[in-house]
């Protein structure tokens, strides 16, 4: 079975919530992962026929969500226990084998110490992995007027 995974820098959610349900009423995706939601725990959302796991940091900026499909069977679990990135990770389990799916918010405002102290976390591991979300990191080479450090570093 083949699994259909959106990713989406909101820079807001609160607004957003009745676009994002009509969107998934006429898109189909199994997995939702959103960056920068800017949420609370006063916000509470529905959408029909998904499970939303948050792990939000404040209105005024940051914060993580994913939105699963109830057809998909899954755990939440704290992955690598990452001290900077912002994230919030799951294991879907599809035809007997299991991935591990995070959405991703990495500050602007990080050091590089930060930065590489949580990237040899999530990707020194062997479990199948995908990542998605905001990781700040501009490059020309990927369509933006500017370059900057975290851009440079993996272009």
């Amino acid at each position: 079975m083949l699994i259909k995974v959106l990713t989406w820098n909101c820079r807001a959610l609160r607004n957003k919530i009745p676009e994002l349900s009509q969107f998934l009423i006429r898109n189909f995706y199994h997995v939702v992962l959103i960056q920068e939601t800017w949420l609370d725990e006063k916000v509470k959302i529905k959408i029909p026929n998904y499970v939303c796991l948050r792990k939000d940091r404040n209105a005024q900026g940051g914060g993580v969500c994913i939105f699963l499909h109830d057809s998909i069977h899954f755990n939440s679990f704290d992955f690598c226990h990452l001290e900077s990135i912002e994230s919030l990770f799951i294991k879907i389990f599809i035809d007997n084998r299991s991935f591990i799916i995070g959405s991703i918010y990495s500050s602007s405002s990080l050091t590089t110490t930060q930065l590489r102290t949580d990237y040899n976390k999530l990707f020194c591991r062997a479990d199948a992995l995908i990542c998605a979300g905001d990781f700040n990191a501009k490059h020309t080479r990927w369509n933006n007027s500017t370059s900057n450090k975290k851009g440079l570093k993996s272009s």
